[in-house]
């Protein structure tokens, strides 16, 4: 077994070079590792990862609301349902019908503020390309939309 030479300038590894390596190894793993969250591409993956963050559902089917907008384009539309539960996730890859979709929630938000008071029976929206989250009645306020913000903290 050949020994490391003593001498600096003799091709020995410093202790701070060793340290770095070691460091930068273990941050490249834990990148790697770290990353147990799927890619969400579907509706169906958005359920999974809202009933990973707690969000509990009986019944995962899909939704008859593309067939009642006429001039949308909605590729997936599912509706989560449970205790005091009912929640639309929609995938719009069509960026029109993204955009009226977020167009409108301002619309509802303008109409509020012109009022004054929130509207009864108003949903709450999230949304984030391709998908758009109706959540019409939760078990606890805000924990769709805590849970979303889990699941995207950037947005």
């Amino acid at each position: 077994m050949k020994a490391w030479p003593r001498a600096r300038g003799e091709g020995a590894p410093s202790v701070a070079s060793g340290v770095a390596a070691r460091a930068g190894l273990v941050t490249a793993i834990l990148a790697l590792g770290c990353s147990s969250t799927a890619p969400i591409t579907t509706a169906q993956d958005l359920a999974a990862a809202l009933q990973r963050q707690g969000i509990q559902y009986q019944n995962l089917e899909t939704s008859d609301m593309p067939a009642n907008m006429r001039h949308a384009q909605i590729d997936e539309a599912l509706v989560m349902t449970g205790d005091a539960l009912r929640v639309d996730i929609l995938r719009i890859e069509d960026e029109r019908t993204f955009n009226m979709m977020r167009a409108s929630v301002v619309l509802l938000g303008a109409a509020e503020a012109k009022v004054g008071k929130p509207l009864p029976g108003r949903p709450d929206v999230f949304e984030k390309a391709p998908f758009v989250v109706v959540v019409r009645q939760e078990p606890q306020a805000g924990a769709v939309r805590a849970a979303l913000d889990k699941i995207w903290p950037d947005s």
